[in-house]
């Protein structure tokens, strides 16, 4: 099933190549092209995570009602959340639309051969993390090494999540 999404993820990055002529720029692009091609499925999710901050405190006051009888609390759940129109799915469901495509990007970048030994930036090899730090143990799925594009990627994350969630 990834292979569809990584044939798809190859053909946009080697159009993006094609405009660009630099592999790394091409990756960007088709993370920008990405990233606007979910901006709604995103806008959603927030607008969940917001309506359910709006929720919690109407659950808080029912756990502390009824704290020794689920099924009520279940129940008088489901009121609120008919009331107040809120689906406590929808901020998953999004996330699970982009799962695809971002585990066929992480499975795309080492396997794919026009990106060995393609420099960007400081990275000497767009096919294998920029390893900035080794760890001398080894993280399960992750590997010993500390990569400087994923502490950005993660950093950026971050600040976008806060700057969503002040507003």
């Amino acid at each position: 099933m990834w292979d569809i999404f990584k044939d798809w993820i190859f053909d946009i990055i080697q159009f993006s190549y094609n405009f660009c002529h630099d592999w790394g720029l091409a990756i960007i692009i088709v993370t920008i092209i990405f990233r606007i091609i979910v901006a709604p499925l995103m806008h959603k999710q927030a607008k969940s995570n917001y309506a359910m901050q709006k929720v919690q405190p109407k659950i808080q006051a029912l756990k502390d009602r009824f704290p020794d009888d689920p099924t009520r609390q279940s129940q008088e759940m489901q009121k609120i959340y008919a009331e107040m129109k809120f689906n406590p799915l929808a901020g998953c469901l999004p996330m699970l639309l982009q799962m695809p495509v971002l585990i066929a990007m992480f499975w795309f970048f080492p396997s794919a051969i026009e990106l060995r030994g393609q420099h960007f930036l400081w990275a000497t090899d767009l096919s294998a993390p920029d390893v900035i730090f080794t760890l001398p143990f080894t993280i399960p799925w992750y590997g010993n090494h500390v990569s400087l594009f994923c502490l950005l990627m993660t950093a950026t994350n971050i600040i976008y999540t806060w700057i969503c969630s002040s507003n």
